[in-house]
C-alpha cells in the first residue's frame, strides 16, 4: 500500500514501465509498443519475432 501511495496510484489497472507510469491505452499493442520504445532507448535489441503492428 505504501508503494501505491508513493506512486499516486488511484485505481486499477495502472501500469509502470521501467519505473514510469504508462499514460495511454492499456491494450496489448500499446503496452508492447511502450515497452519496446523503452528497451530501444536503453540500447536493447528488438525481439526476433513479428510484431502485431506496423513499426514506424
Amino acid at each position: 500500500m505504501a508503494s501505491a501511495d508513493a506512486n499516486a496510484v488511484t485505481g486499477t489497472p495502472m501500469f509502470f514501465i521501467n519505473g514510469k507510469r504508462h499514460h495511454g491505452p492499456y491494450d496489448d499493442v500499446a503496452l508492447l509498443t511502450a515497452i519496446e520504445e523503452v528497451a530501444h532507448t536503453q540500447g536493447q535489441e528488438r525481439p526476433g519475432r513479428p510484431l502485431p503492428y506496423a513499426a514506424a
